[in-house]
């Protein structure tokens, strides 16, 4: 009998390697999705597997796959991303007994030995090179790939070979190229076919729309022009791919019907109905300016939820980023997870072997810590959570990651999900992972015993802590008494009710610097503000969070501009900046123009006359070798994308919308 829920709903069980790949946010979305609309639970197994991640700790990293058996889940999707081929994806079903017993869909994996949804990868490549041909009049066409093993990138290569045959074009070994479905391999396959085979072709077609986000940044850092010099085409339409500069052309994989259609197949297996062996999805034509079509502006929702994962992913690394004991890391989860929207966290650690764990730490999502040492504790792993912590009688959707460092595996994370954007559970699996790194090796020696009781110390001093943290942080955190009264306010705060500084002497009432208080959310505990600003106003969101009858009963709000937060992102350190004998004025007035303020703005803000700002603005060009704000912004990228990879990406994406 399941635990989880008694057989009152089904439960579903779901396969990705990790949350917040675009491919991957589209499919698990649209799964949990359709788990909602038919009232089943669902669990979500991330083993955070990489095609491009070193070697060597796969069974650390699939060690949440060996969670799921048949006493927890009544069926179970499979995508093809969670393995790094299907013949792993296969070994792991022969050793796991516990689902031998229950149905199996795979997605995006053409095996005799489950059912199947698959795209149609053929015609979706198929469709590209004929508009590359027809449309376009190319010749010679390069094809940039997945990994062997993975069955989409064998048949989308395969098809581009068969389409080029048809329209008797060369298709050539040096012609193709063999990467990861990842960002690295986009710029890869570029720096191979212009650098090692010495060719630049008409179009080159990847076989998704990451590796293609790779690629379109190595030729434009090359200063070759998409597509007035070459073509370029992706695979998958992922939400990014209208947000490229320029947009990118791809195949539309119906990623979240792909999905839908393979949970309906697997509850309809669950409920013994006869379900067909193979369901292919179909694939369209996206013309975006890539490929030199009309371009598409795509949806600026995307700004509000980048927005709002990076607030949450701050929240996180300033909440666990000095967790040295279980106290703290119970005590911090269990203060964090109301502010990122999730109902509950449970972190469980490994008790001698994989077959049991301990619940160390538990919130409800409403800042009340779970677990008490009157509880018992331990329970069969597969089990994930003891059900005491459960209310089972409410439809849920679990995210479980392993929590490992290297090679040491050493338990696993499970979220309540309630719509938490995917890069803020990712942020929640390191920062986890780390304190319980940091836990362990605090527990080692009688110095850092004595670090321990120090920390422990530096607890109690835990509201002056906080205080001196959000002095500097890009984030607006203030706290109001119940008559209205604000005891405190951060710097940032500081900024935006223009105030040099808090007088805590001072009686400040909200009303004398908030106009209206409009548009409460229930859910998010967000709020938008109309602050007065000189002789007008402004509108900001922060959230409203009432504090523990312990604090005092005040409420602390919280709310982060957008433009700080990304001039963090792009600032460049002070060893770059060393290397530009920058003066401090000409730093001040960087950061200003990083934050996205124009010139009038920031004579404004500084008090000098905009002649003068031009002429630092001036100087700064000169020094760093750049012409433009659109030169400054790619230099900085080029530093920033050179420490970061894939997650540059967003560098890209943000520092476009400052520009634009």
């Amino acid at each position: 009998m399941n635990p989880l829920s008694c057989r009152r709903r089904p439960v579903l069980g779901l396969f990705v390697s990790h949350l917040e790949g675009p491919y991957q946010q589209h499919f698990w979305r649209g799964f949990d999705t359709f788990c909602r609309e038919f009232d089943c639970d669902l669990i979500v197994y991330s083993s955070r597997f990489y095609p491009n991640e070193q070697t060597g700790n796969e069974r650390v990293r699939e060690a949440v796959y060996r969670l799921a058996d048949k006493s927890r889940i009544d069926g179970l999707c499979v995508d093809s991303s969670a393995f790094s081929s299907e013949s792993s994806f296969l070994d792991f079903i022969a050793q796991a007994i516990g689902l031998s017993h229950i149905p199996v869909i795979a997605s995006s994996m053409d095996t005799p030995l489950f059912p199947s949804v698959v795209p149609d990868n053929e015609g979706g490549i198929r469709e590209l090179v004929t508009h590359l041909v027809s449309e376009h009049h190319c010749k010679r066409i390069c094809f940039a790939g997945g990994p062997g093993g993975v069955e989409d990138a064998r048949k989308r290569l395969d098809s581009w070979r068969k389409t080029m045959d048809a329209f008797g074009l060369p298709h050539e070994s040096f012609c193709e190229f063999e990467g990861q479905f990842v960002f690295a391999s986009g710029r890869d396959a570029v720096r191979y076919f212009l650098d090692v085979q010495s060719s630049m072709p008409d179009a080159i077609m990847f076989a998704n729309d990451e590796m293609a986000f790779g690629g379109l940044y190595e030729l434009k850092r090359r200063g070759i022009d998409v597509p007035q010099e070459i073509l370029v085409t992706g695979f998958d339409n992922t939400f990014l791919s209208a947000f490229q500069k320029p947009s990118l052309t791809t195949a539309a994989q119906p990623v979240e019907a792909k999905a839908w259609r393979a949970g309906q197949l697997l509850l309809d297996a669950i409920n013994g109905m006869a379900v067909p062996d193979r369901c292919t999805v179909p694939v369209r034509l996206i013309q975006r300016a890539s490929c030199g079509c009309p371009a598409d502006n795509g949806n600026m929702d995307f700004v509000l939820k980048y927005h709002k994962a990076i607030s949450g992913m701050k929240q996180v690394t300033e909440g666990l980023g000095a967790v040295l004991t279980v106290s703290d890391l119970s005590r911090e989860l269990n203060a964090l997870m109301p502010s990122i929207s999730g109902r509950g966290a449970f972190v469980s650690m490994y008790d001698q072997d994989q077959k049991y764990s301990l619940v160390i730490a538990a919130t409800d999502g409403r800042g009340i810590q779970l677990v008490e040492p009157s509880l018992p504790r331990r329970f069969l792993s597969a089990q994930l959570v003891p059900d005491y912590l459960f209310d089972n009688d409410e439809r849920k959707t679990l995210i479980v990651q392993a929590l490992y460092r290297g090679e040491q595996d050493y338990g696993f994370l499970v979220c309540q999900d309630e719509g938490t954007e995917s890069d803020v559970y990712v942020s929640l699996h390191y920062q986890v992972s780390a304190a319980i790194s940091n836990i362990l090796l605090v527990g080692e020696g009688e110095r850092t015993e004595e670090k321990l009781r120090e920390a422990l110390r530096n607890v109690e001093e835990s509201e002056r802590r906080f205080r001196e943290i959000a002095d500097f942080v890009p984030a607006v955190i203030m706290e109001s008494s119940g008559d209205g009264r604000l005891t405190y306010l951060n710097r940032a705060g500081c900024e935006l009710f223009g105030l040099e500084s808090f007088d805590s002497t001072v009686q400040y009432r909200l009303t004398d610097f908030v106009l209206e208080e409009t548009h409460p959310d229930t859910q998010s505990g967000y709020v938008q503000l109309r602050i007065r600003n000189g002789m007008n106003s402004e509108s900001f969101l922060l959230a409203k969070k009432s504090r523990p009858e312990g604090a005092g009963g005040k409420i602390r709000w919280h709310g982060m501009d957008f433009k700080p937060v990304l001039a963090s992102m792009m600032m460049p350190d002070d060893r770059m900046l060393d290397g530009y004998d920058l003066s401090p004025r000409e730093r001040e007035i960087l950061q200003l123009e990083l934050e996205g303020y124009l010139g009038k703005e920031i004579a404004d803000k500084l008090a000098i006359s905009l002649s003068t700002v031009k002429g630092h603005v001036g100087s700064i060009y000169r020094k760093l070798g750049v012409g433009s704000r659109d030169q400054l912004f790619s230099l900085l990228q080029e530093r920033i994308i050179g420490k970061w990879g894939y997650d540059s990406l967003m560098f890209s994406l943000l520092s476009r919308l400052l520009r634009e």
